[in-house]
């Protein structure tokens, strides 16, 4: 079994490496990929908290919306504090662990081919595939691809996966393994295809990958909708980490409207 600190760090890992335009680690950790949506902009852990490191980390993400995340290990006064500063409570997500030895070896849908997605040519085709699920609009598409581009891991083994459908993504899931665990992100499946069972094959695809590569436990984070799908794969909960949300800050010298 692994600790919630080794969990919580393979989560900063895979978000940091979004961090094109800046990033940090230690006692504030953060990265800003520099695209306008709060999910690939923010905070993931604070030891430390006060009026300067909060007023810091806004102009550090000046331009773009940002989230700050809360977990177990955040400073305990952090939520308060965040929240006099005009932060705004989202919710949260379910931290969840399995033992790899419980993957199953169902293959997956018929009509879904799964393909490991490494060449930087496909990543135009890797973007569009999971955008829109992930609430990100088609405007965003030139950003993230800049982005993908500029994502590095070099002290992880990171991968990606696809779900085809008539040679097109409609299932997207990607990994980052440190030590013996491994991480599991950025889960979808287009609208069109959902309730097929297409992410669960993917992801279970990905664990097994994983397992065969070395890794013996699993780590993700999901919405309380999601929850029931990976408890049904074998995951437990095992903490929560919360988040609140700051709209853009302006760029230092630039007044607010209004």
């Amino acid at each position: 079994m692994t600790g919630l600190g080794d969990q919580l760090a393979n989560h900063q890992s895979y978000w940091h490496g979004w961090g094109v335009d800046d990033r940090s680690t230690g006692a504030l950790s953060l990265y800003k990929s520099g695209v306008p949506a709060a999910r690939l902009n923010a905070v993931t852990h604070n030891s430390e908290i006060s009026d300067v490191i909060v007023d810091d980390v806004r102009a550090r993400m000046a331009g773009v919306p940002f989230l700050w995340e809360v977990s177990e290990l955040s400073h305990p006064d952090t939520a308060r504090l965040l929240e006099a500063h005009g932060g705004t409570y989202v919710g949260g997500t379910t931290i969840m662990e399995m033992d790899l030895r419980d993957v199953g070896s169902d293959d997956p849908p018929a009509e879904l081919t799964v393909v490991e997605i490494s060449a930087p040519d496909s990543l135009h085709e890797w973007v569009r595939g999971y955008s829109a699920s992930m609430g990100l609009g088609a405007h965003l598409g030139a950003p993230l691809v800049g982005v993908e581009r500029g994502r590095v891991y070099p002290a992880h083994r990171f991968r990606r996966f696809a779900g085809l459908v008539d040679g097109g993504i409609v299932a997207t899931a990607e990994i980052l393994s440190s030590g013996d665990l491994v991480g599991v992100y950025l889960v979808s499946t287009a609208e069109a295809f959902r309730g097929r069972g297409f992410a669960s094959a993917l992801t279970m695809h990905a664990l097994r990958e994983a397992r065969a590569a070395g890794a013996t436990w699993a780590t993700l984070q999901t919405s309380g909708m999601g929850r029931p799908v990976y408890e049904s794969l074998g995951f437990d909960a095992v903490s929560t980490l919360h988040a609140h949300l700051f709209s853009a800050p302006p760029h230092p010298g630039r007044a607010r409207a209004g």
